[in-house]
């Protein structure tokens, strides 16, 4: 159901959204749930329907966008069994990605990394590698 703010269009606009981005999130790259058109800048803000100020994002995305919701994400950490140097080594790597690649973002509350579900492909074939 299209609320009163929007174009009588909205159906076939959103479908244009959706294709435009192949039918994935625009942020974390999904394709296997139902998406959701997000509005970049907000319509109460002076933002319009116009493809260029929509995006397609996952309801989860959609939520973090609002500031409500963390956007997907990988948790990954050491299984406490690395000594010293293999530590040292594993700290050098994350490092290293996040210079190259502006990811992944440690948590020294729960000692662990987290990757944002759209770059885990990168990284993994980084760490792989």
């Amino acid at each position: 159901m299209v609320g009163q703010n929007y174009p009588a269009d909205w159906d076939h606009v959103r479908q244009q959204v959706l294709e435009l981005h192949q039918r994935r999130c625009g942020n974390c790259h999904r394709s296997d749930v139902p998406l959701e058109v997000h509005h970049i800048v907000p319509v109460g803000q002076g933002g319009s329907h116009q493809l260029s100020n929509l995006a397609p994002l996952c309801p989860q995305c959609h939520q973090a966008a609002h500031g409500e919701e963390m956007a997907p994400r990988v948790r990954w950490f050491t299984n406490g069994q690395l000594n010293q140097d293999e530590f040292g080594e594993h700290l050098h790597l994350w490092k290293s990605l996040r210079h190259q690649l502006g990811v992944p973002r440690y948590d020294a509350g729960e000692e662990c990394v987290y990757v944002p579900l759209s770059d885990v492909d990168k990284i993994t074939e980084r760490v792989l590698t």
